[in-house]
């Protein structure tokens, strides 16, 4: 509503509907937004103000609901009052709604300035906006009368525009243009200036009287009084009247905004997915890479004990002919409290750790791989759907996704049925236990050493087979501080006998009628993971 003839026919159609109302309330219940309640032989409704930069408008609603909390009442003063009449101040883009009792109301329509002014005796006693700055001052110096003297000379046509056709804002200007077949950087001689004169005394003789248009082209939207040649690849409805144009006009652009905030949201969740997931696959990559070095580990091993002879307890490095290369010298280190025998043993360990883990590895960025790969292929169909429904569905399943409290957990699907859920330190160990964990779950923790809680999901009342414990045991156990181990203890029961007493710190808690299985530290073969 920026520009002047919008707002001129606006203060018509008020004037039609408005003259007679009884203001029965005016109050704010939205961010920049102004609502007066009328009353009339034609019904209720709301006449609604809205200052926001983006579209500032003013209309008249007959269905309405206030808000039965956060709304602030104002201008109480002229509750009460009727309306007389609306017309335009200063032949500007300003309405003005006279009441009774001597006041009337000034909504403005200045580009980033929208606001209303409560007046009484031609001078400021309120403003919706910034009345501080506002009470007490005259009309007469709030809104001066403009200057009419022409400024002849202009550098080129966006000049000549700026300063003579400014009211008739960016779509008229646009038409104009385009009907006279020229840009805004052309140089404003006399023969363009004289054209474009033209075509805005047509446009504006077109409008009188209005055809109220909405041009429609994808998400894009534009008002008008009259039918526009620059919008040919624009589709355009016709309304009754300027109040039904401009209430389709905020419904049609409101959901479009509410589709392109979904699908803007909804792609920065899977991006954000997409980034963890591939900082996640380097990190394997690297650690892969590295695992692919053990046998310089092993080699480590053999030359210590090759040159045995030569080592002695004490010592803290070896330097001997390299394994592969005679000419070439390697440097081991050693520690001084070993043996050169336990020493060995020392490389040999490491180099079984690593060689293990190669398969272990392998599977989890294959796993990666497909779970970028999918993440990738949801973000392109999601870029590319113009289905609102289906966006707005996607933005909702990945917010409550974004606010599981169960994604602190580390979780595994095995033999396609049974999930294990693992807590990552002590405050998400507490959270599985007292939170997540079913009183028939069963409870794992390693004996004798620090750990992740883990909780095996039990769904049905039929028995668990051995192996999927035994699994359940081995996961408990890598998660745990004797991940190097042989052979480690874990101990279960059914979470209803495990007991958190007052008092515990974060992640403690004691075991009633538990098992005990021994098992070695790993994540099975088959396992699947869920995040």
């Amino acid at each position: 509503m920026n520009n002047f003839f919008t707002v001129k026919y606006i203060s018509e159609q008020l004037n039609k509907d408005l003259k007679g109302s009884v203001i029965s309330e005016i109050f704010s219940q939205e961010k920049d937004k102004l609502c007066i309640g009328i009353n009339s032989v034609k019904g209720s409704g709301i006449l609604e103000f809205s200052a926001q930069k983006k579209f500032p408008y003013l209309l008249l609603k007959r269905n309405f609901s206030k808000a039965k909390r956060n709304a602030v009442n104002l201008f109480q003063e002229i509750e009460g009052m009727t309306a007389l009449g609306a017309d335009l101040l200063n032949n500007d883009r300003i309405i003005k709604l006279t009441l009774s009792g001597g006041y009337y109301l000034l909504f403005t329509f200045f580009t980033g300035k929208a606001n209303c002014f409560l007046i009484k005796d031609d001078s400021a006693v309120n403003a919706f906006k910034e009345k501080e700055d506002f009470s007490g001052q005259p009309v007469d110096e709030l809104f001066p009368q403009k200057n009419s003297e022409e400024v002849r000379n202009y550098r080129d046509l966006n000049e000549f525009i700026r300063s003579e056709y400014r009211k008739f804002g960016s779509t008229y200007i646009n038409e104009a243009l385009y009907r006279s077949d020229l840009k805004k950087s052309s140089p404003a001689d006399e023969t363009s200036v004289n054209t474009l004169r033209e075509n805005f005394k047509k446009l504006e003789k077109e409008m009188d009287p209005p055809v109220f248009l909405l041009y429609k082209k994808d998400d894009d939207l534009k008002i008008s009084l009259t039918r526009l040649s620059h919008l040919n690849e624009y589709q355009a409805e016709e309304f009754p009247d300027i109040n039904e144009l401009l209430i389709s006009y905020l419904r049609i652009s409101s959901g479009a905004k509410r589709f392109t905030d979904a699908k803007e949201n909804a792609l920065a969740e899977i991006n954000r997915k997409l980034i963890h997931q591939k900082r996640k696959l380097e990190g394997l990559e690297k650690n892969l890479e590295h695992s692919r070095n053990s046998e310089e580990l092993k080699d480590k091993g053999n030359l210590i004990l090759q040159n045995i002879h030569s080592v002695k307890k004490g010592d803290t490095v070896l330097n001997v002919n390299d394994f592969n290369d005679p000419n070439k010298k390697t440097e081991i280190k050693l520690k001084a409290e070993l043996s050169p025998s336990e020493n060995a043993e020392v490389y040999f360990n490491r180099y079984k750790k690593l060689k293990n883990s190669d398969s272990l590895l392998l599977k989890k960025i294959s796993e990666l791989k497909k779970n970028i790969s999918e993440l990738e292929s949801e973000f392109r169909n999601v870029d590319e759907s113009d289905d609102f429904k289906k966006i707005i569905k996607e933005e909702k399943k990945l917010q409550e996704s974004k606010n599981d409290e169960t994604s602190k957990f580390r979780k595994f699907i095995l033999n396609d049925k049974y999930q294990v859920w693992v807590g990552k330190d002590s405050v998400s160990n507490d959270l599985l236990t007292t939170k997540y964990a079913s009183q028939n779950d069963l409870w794992f923790h390693v004996r004798g050493a620090s750990g992740s809680h883990t909780v095996l999901k039990i769904s049905t009342k039929e028995s668990v087979p051995k192996e999927i414990i035994s699994a359940a045991a081995s996961i408990s156990a890598y998660y745990s501080k004797a991940r190097n181990a042989g052979n480690v203890p874990v101990a279960y029961c059914e979470k209803k006998h495990v007991k958190k007493k007052k008092g515990f710190k974060s992640g403690t808690v004691t075991m009633e009628r538990e098992k005990v299985i021994f098992v070695k530290p790993a994540l099975p073969e088959d396992f699947k993971t869920e995040n």
